[in-house]
């Protein structure tokens, strides 16, 4: 039972591992690694209208988080709203060019980041990592739809 246990023990402790590691190469932009992540991710799909409700949904975030740490994000001027035409209730998020001058930064932050979690790793143990990891979130989605 104690193993079982230890496992979300495991998994916290790497989320508050990873979290640090982002914080301290995210924090001379007065960013925290929840902004960075969300920031990192319209980075990666900056070409294409994204509203919040698609970070919600893919990045696993409650609507409350992602909401909140958006609107800090456009205090600090890194994201504008922009109005959908055909919605009056959503809004695009658009990436300021404080958020363009920095876009490097960030995707070498997770690139760093991702080279960090596998170093050492063969591509067959990535390969079963990343299954596994995906049984585990399927097992944690399927039980939440039991309830």
């Amino acid at each position: 039972m104690d193993k079982e246990y230890d496992i979300m023990k495991f998994f916290r402790r790497i989320n508050i591992e990873i979290e640090n590691i982002i914080n301290d190469s995210v924090s001379k932009h007065n960013l925290t690694a929840s902004q960075g992540n969300i920031l990192g991710y319209l980075v990666k799909h900056k070409n294409e209208k994204i509203c919040s409700t698609d970070i919600h949904v893919k990045l696993g975030l409650s609507r409350a988080s992602v909401s909140a740490t958006l609107k800090k994000l456009r205090s600090n001027n890194f994201i504008l709203f922009e109005d959908v035409p055909y919605d009056d209730r959503r809004k695009y998020i658009v990436l300021t060019q404080k958020a363009l001058d920095i876009e490097k930064e960030i995707q070498l932050c997770f690139e760093k980041m991702k080279n960090i979690i596998y170093e050492g790793f063969s591509e067959q143990e990535k390969e079963n990592l990343n299954i596994l990891m995906e049984k585990i979130k399927q097992n944690i989605k399927n039980s939440k739809q039991l309830n």
